[in-house]
């Protein structure tokens, strides 16, 4: 919860305090705090700081237990979009939604999908979380199925409510996301003004969330000008691929990539 409220130096430092006493207590718990650090690096963007954490956790020696592996599975799908692979970084998403759907373990399940909807499709995980959200509990799960509802159509209308709701909640980082989401919907339907005023409701959102740069927030800067395709085929182009090779990569033509990545750039 930290985290969703925005409050990502209190979580690392929770996060690198709990490493220390588990480690010395030879703790198997020491995976988890691993793991919540990693998150929590991730969630200010150092992909190379969350991926040496990461290697740090395949090397410890401890028991493992479902929870904490868990934990790790989602900290190494957000190292990946971090890293700016977002494509990547849902369909490690995806795979571990459906272990933890088949295992019942709903309540996690609905974290996993909500991030696949925050890192680019919501329209993925709407259907699956339509009927696992009423076994939920609290006001939050029906809040974050709201703003998927409204992302998967774009409705920038809803997306400013529930964020607005989500702040109410104290869940501020959630919040400034889903306030550029509505800034950036509100552009694309040929209003200036109302995308302005979620813009600012946004940035004072995320005024309350130090440090955090997670990929919806980018979504306030000049990456908001491009479609999450164009943002997808830019990423992957600066890594060195061909065309060609991105094109192969994401299932789509080559006459598909090449006018995007000259929007792009």
């Amino acid at each position: 919860m930290l985290l969703h409220t925005g409050r990502i130096d209190e979580a690392e430092q929770f996060a690198r305090e709990a490493m220390i006493y588990f480690d010395e207590a030879g703790n198997p718990a020491v995976l988890w705090a691993s793991a919540s650090l990693a998150l929590a690096v991730c969630y200010r963007g150092d992909a190379e700081g969350a991926a040496d954490i990461l290697s740090d956790c395949d090397a410890q020696q401890v028991a493992v237990v479902p929870f904490f592996a868990d934990l790790v599975d989602r900290a190494r799908a957000w190292q990946a979009a971090a890293g700016g692979d977002l494509i990547r970084a849902r369909t490690l998403l995806a795979g571990q939604a459906q272990r933890l759907g088949a295992a019942k373990k709903f309540g996690y399940e609905a974290n996993v999908l909500f991030d696949i909807a925050r890192l680019g499709d919501p329209t993925a995980v709407l259907a699956r979380l339509r009927a696992i959200t009423p076994s939920l509990s609290g006001r939050l799960p029906v809040l974050r199925l709201a703003a998927v509802e409204a992302l998967a159509v774009r409705n920038a209308y809803e997306l400013d409510e529930v964020a607005g709701e989500l702040a109410v909640i104290g869940a501020m980082l959630l919040a400034a996301e889903t306030a550029n989401e509505a800034a950036v919907a509100f552009q694309a339907d040929g209003e200036p003004r109302r995308a302005a005023a979620a813009r600012r409701r946004a940035e004072e959102y995320a005024a309350h969330c130090p440090g955090a740069a997670t990929p919806a927030l980018a979504h306030g800067t000049e990456a908001a000008r491009l479609t999450r395709r164009e943002r997808e085929i830019a990423t992957l182009a600066a890594a060195g691929p061909s065309s060609r090779d991105i094109a192969e990569r994401l299932g789509v033509s080559h006459r598909t990539v090449e006018p995007r990545l000259q929007n792009a750039y």
